[in-house]
This record gives C-alpha cells, structure tokens and sequence, in this order.
C-alpha cells in the first residue's frame, strides 16, 4: 500500500492539519516553546501565531508539580503522554478544560513534541538555533507525519478518482479495526452502511462541485461487521496531478447515545402524561360499570331466589289452572345459569380493564412513595410465591438466593413489583404444557457494592429488532393475549430511581437473560412518617361527590339511602354550607372540572376542618402536577377507581 511518503510534496500534510478540527501544536523538545501551530489553535485559543511562538505550555496551563512531574518523566521514557481534563487558557482569559496528547519526533537530529488537544490549547517560542530549524521542519514530512499519527481522529488518504486508500493513520485504523494493510483491499463505500443512498450521493457531489463535504451522525461500519457514528468532514487537493481526498472522522457514539437517552426521557415524561390521562379517562366507566356489577350480582341472586320460590309454589299447587299459570311465569324467567356466567365474564372482563388501568397509572406515577428498609431475597421469595402456579405448567423453577445480602433502602414494593414482572414475561416467553422441557431460573448475587437479580427462561427468545424495542413504552408482542407493553418500561423506570440499571439479553429461539441491577447504597432517605392512616371515625351518612353521570347514578343504585350523591364540587359545597353537621364523611372524585376535589378541601379546610379531614379521595389518575402535588401533602386515604365495593361499605360502617 503505498504510503505518506511517497507523496510528491508536503501539501497534503499542511491541508491534512489545517482541516484538523482539533488543536495541533508543534514545540521544540529542548525549550518547549511552540513553534507551529494550525488554525484551529489560532480560531479555538484566540492568541495569533506570532504570539503563540512566543510561548511554552507553561504559558497555557498550570499543571500541579507533581501532575508535571509525572507527565515529564513519561514522556521522556515512552516518547508520548496523554492528560486528561487539562484546564487552558484562552487570549479572553476563559479556561477551558480539554484532553492533551504529546507525541515526540525527530527531524534531522532535532527534536520536537506535538501536542493534540481537543477543545482548545496554547503553545511557545523557539530560540534562534530552533527558528533556523523551523524553515527545515515545515518543509519536512516528519513534522505531519507526527500529528497526523498523535491525533485521536480517524485521518485517512484516498483517490478522488476510484476512492482508493493512500493511507490511514493509527486513529483509523483502530475506529474502523483493519490492518495498517488491509486499507490497500477496500475502497471508500465500504466504510459507509448505506454507500446507495441519497446522503452519500450528495457527498460525492459536494466535493466535486465545492471541493470539501461534511456529513454529521452518518452511520458508518466496521471491518467486523458492526456498525457506529461519526462527523465525516472531507476535503479535496491536489497533489503533483493527483487529486486527493482527506477525510477525518470522529466516533460520535457516545454523544448519539446520550442524546437518544435524552429524547428517550423525554418521549417517556410525554408518554406517562398521556398514560395517566388515559387511565383517568378510562377507569370512569371501569368504575361504575363494577359497581353496577356489583347491583346486578346482588339482583341475580334475589332473582333466583324468587324463581326458587315460584318453582315451590307450582309444585305444591293442585289447581291445574292456576298451576299452568306459574308455570308460565316460570318460563318467562331467564336462565340463572346462563346469566350467572355472563356475570362472571363480565366482571372478569372489568377486572383486566382495571389491571390495565393500573399498569398505566404506575407508568405514570411520580408522586412520593415511602422509602423502608427491604430484603432483597424476601422480596425475590414472595414474588415467587405469586407465581409459581403460574410457571409449573410451563417450565421447571430453579432458585439459587445468596445468603447474607445486604438489605437496602427501596420504595415499599417496588422490588416485588420489578421481581413479579419479570417472572411474569419469562412465564409468556414459554409454550404452557412443555414444563420438563423448559426451565425459569431466579438468582441473586453480590457483585462488590451492587446486587443483581437475574431471571433466565429458556422460552421463545426476542428477535434484534425485538430487543431493540423491548424497554419501550407500550411494545408489546403479545398484544392478543393483552400484553400492555409497559412490563419492561415500569421495571426499568423503577430501577432508575434506585440508582439502578436493567440489563436484558436475548436469542432467538434460545431464551432471555435479564438482569435488574441494584447500588447497596441506593441513595434514598427513609421515610420518617409511615403511609397516610385511615380515619378512625367511620359515618353512617355519605355525601359523595362525582362529575360523571354514570358514577352518579352507580353510586345511588348500589348506596341508597346510606348516601347523598351530588355531581359538582359547587353543589357539594352549597350543601355543606347549608348542612354542615348533615355528613359523617364526604367520598370525593379530584379530578373535576369547574369545582375540583383539591378546591372543594381547601375551602372546607378554612371554613370546616373536621369536614375536611373527614374526605376520602377517589381518583382515576392524578395525572397534573398540581393534583400530584396535593396529594403528596394530605393526610387523608385515597382510593383508586375503580373503587372495591368493600371498601365503600366499610367505610359506611360506624365504629363501637
């Protein structure tokens, strides 16, 4: 392959680092002063050539002496040194801090060092033997041979013509993982993952048209295979006839991937305010259909009751006449059992509503939850209790708990609730009825100062693309089955405020490892006052208040007379204003128009405190700030809708 050297003059080595983005400084080995530098140095530090051949590194930055110290005596020995985070000053006086690479090199027995920084740099002077070497070092290969090979970007030469490699330095050849050989067999395309489409083609039109190009985030890929982004900037020159390309890459992976995290948090905080708006908006009917279910339970077993009754009555009757009559009346009557089956469905049905609902308000909810101490393996134990019906029709359950973890600081639950899910995706991964064939494994480990609990399945597997998308909101591949797609999301959002991470790996047709990562120290306070408690006093008298007509009319049908339900924050309070002492206790919807349950307490609480500590909140979803952030300041007990009829006539009843 035909090298740098071979190269008829010095051209491409001066366009090469004037292109550079990065700060280029050339110093002499014995003074230090600087007496090159490219453009980037003067656009990037403010200080003129002139005067930067005027100065040392010293004159840039104040290395600690011992930091000086370490970085000399290295440089001596290997030739070459790196500091990170060196802080620099600038001509304005700003100091910016950046990343140093010095290589040395010699040129006709004379030394230099080249100093690469990124983000900004300064350099020095030349004594008179120097500056007469100067003239003889920017005409010598050496001098650009030593910041090409220093810089940390990938620098590599090709024929405008065919797009041949010339050559590539170290930085290439490490990014791209070929040989210093093996650039000679490949041709400009093969760097790029989609060298067809419309961004290349503009690339290639304008360098010939403008002689220089520049592609930010372009996917490029590997001599492996694998594949990562890049800033491309290109240049074109000419060399004694030969027209060339320079090209200068830098891997932008990183700042890719912590902008997609950004965006990815942001897409999250967008998709929770509508998840919690859909919950809201859902779990309204939810509510009182249950309730009505509830009312229709209750009517069915009376009816079959009075069937029973009128069947006794046909039987023990003599009169044929009257005898036929009933038994008229008794075929008119439905079939008990059909309809206590479509009961049975119909709750069931309202029961998934209400799973669903409440997956989406946990995605949702950001509210403060109490912080107690919790037993990793305990909370792993019971989670499996929950499940293991559920796993020994389709896979054998292996255990293995270390003994004597650290217990850690969580949010009650949380660690069950992760625990749960991913035994419940593991179960879904594997065909029901092939139990002897298949195996769930759950361990935990200690790993220095973090935990890990891993769930492994020998199930179905996720595809690439599957596991690319797996911790999305709403991704679901069991949509038929009623997989809501937020398993994985909830468990990942719930180890993030531990200070945790979630690991998943996969194979298709193989099975699923996942491993949910928690810090010993989590960095969560206990909390210092236990969950909201339930008033003490119970009342015989309701008033409930709720703005939809069919929470209205479910709360009469299944209440009565125990209860007086109104449909405005505005009626409830002129009741309470004309019938202070009329309500032992006030069950309260807080998401209302006009009149809220957060306005309706706060006017109780100046006017009637013993009203206002009287409240029970019901809610579908707190899904606004100001809602949540009422309820992380009460007291009182807040239900969830759909409410458990339970627990609206316990809290009817009065205590002794």
């Amino acid at each position: 392959m035909a090298r740098l050297a071979a190269l008829e003059d010095l051209d491409a080595y001066r366009a090469l680092v004037d292109a550079a983005d990065d700060v280029v400084l050339i110093a002499d080995w014995k003074t230090a002063r600087f007496v090159e530098a490219n453009q980037a140095a003067v656009d990037r530090l403010g200080y003129s050539r002139v005067e930067l051949s005027k100065m040392t590194g010293g004159d840039l930055s104040d290395l600690p002496r011992e930091a000086h110290r370490r970085f000399s005596a290295e440089l001596t020995a290997t030739g070459q040194t790196q500091v990170r985070d060196l802080p620099v000053r600038c001509r304005d006086g700003r100091r910016v801090r950046m990343d140093l690479w010095v290589r040395r090199f010699e040129i006709d027995g004379v030394a230099f060092h080249a100093n690469v920084l990124r983000e900004s740099d300064g350099p020095s002077p030349g004594s008179e033997a120097v500056q007469i070497a100067r003239s003889r070092l920017l005409e010598s290969e050496a001098f650009y041979r030593g910041v090409v090979t220093c810089t940390q970007d990938a620098v590599v030469v090709t024929q405008f013509e065919d797009g041949a490699f010339v050559e590539a330095n170290p930085a290439a050849c490490e990014m791209f993982r070929y040989s210093s050989v093996a650039w000679a067999d490949i041709g400009c395309d093969d760097l790029f993952s989609a060298p067809g489409d419309e961004t290349c083609v503009t690339l290639r039109r304008d360098l010939a048209e403008r002689g220089s190009a520049e592609l930010i985030d372009v996917e490029l890929v590997r001599a492996d295979g694998t594949r990562f982004y890049g800033d491309l900037r290109q240049n074109v020159f000419d060399n004694g006839g030969r027209r060339l390309i320079i090209s200068i890459v830098r891997d932008v992976s990183e700042r890719r991937r912590q902008r997609e995290e950004v965006e990815r948090a942001q897409r999250l905080a967008a998709v929770g305010e509508i998840a919690a708006s859909i919950a809201h908006e859902v779990n309204n009917p939810a509510a009182y259909m249950l309730l009505n279910q509830t009312a229709l339970d209750d009517a069915s077993r009376r009816g079959e009751r009075f069937v029973a009754a009128v069947r006794r009555l046909a039987d023990a009757e003599s009169d044929p006449s009257r005898r036929a009559a009933l038994e008229a009346c008794l075929a008119l009557a439905p079939d008990a059992e059909a309809m206590g089956e479509a009961a049975r469905d119909n709750r069931d049905g309202l029961e998934r509503i209400r799973a669903v609902t409440d997956d989406l308000k946990r995605f949702s909810r950001r509210e403060a939850v109490e912080v107690v101490v919790e037993d990793v393996n305990l909370a792993v134990t019971q989670s499996l209790g929950l499940m293991r019906n559920e796993l020994r029709h389709r896979a054998e359950l292996a255990v293995s708990l270390v003994e004597d973890l650290p217990t850690i600081h969580a949010e009650r639950g949380k660690l069950g609730q992760v625990v749960t899910n991913l035994l419940v995706n593991a179960s879904q991964a594997i065909v029901e009825g092939r139990a002897s064939r298949n195996c769930v494994s759950v361990s935990t480990e200690r790993h220095g100062e973090e935990l890990c609990i891993a769930v492994v399945d020998t199930g179905v597997g996720m595809s690439t693309d599957t596991l690319t998308r797996a911790r999305d909101p709403f991704f679901t591949t069991r949509a038929q089955d009623g997989g809501t797609g937020l398993g994985l999301s909830l468990c990942e959002d719930i180890l993030r405020r531990h200070g945790g991470r979630l690991e998943v790996s996969s194979e298709l047709g193989r099975g699923t490892r996942v491993e949910a990562w928690l810090p010993v120290d989590t960095g969560l306070a206990l909390s210092s006052v236990p969950s909201s408690p339930r008033p003490k006093r119970r009342g015989r008298h309701m008033l409930v208040i709720d703005d939809d007509m069919g929470m209205v009319r479910a709360y009469r049908r299944l209440l009565g007379g125990r209860a007086t339900v109104v449909s405005s924050g505005r009626e409830a309070l002129e009741r309470l204003a004309r019938e202070p002492r009329a309500y032992d206790l006030i069950l309260c919807d807080l998401m209302m128009p006009d009149v809220d349950g957060v306005e309706v307490y706060l006017r109780l609480r100046a006017s009637a405190p013993h009203l206002a500590k009287s409240m029970v909140f019901c809610t579908g979803a707190a899904f606004t700030a100001r809602a949540q952030a009422f309820l992380a300041e009460i007291d009182n007990v807040v239900l969830d809708k759909p409410v458990d009829c339970e627990i609206l006539f316990s809290l009817l009843e009065e205590d002794g």
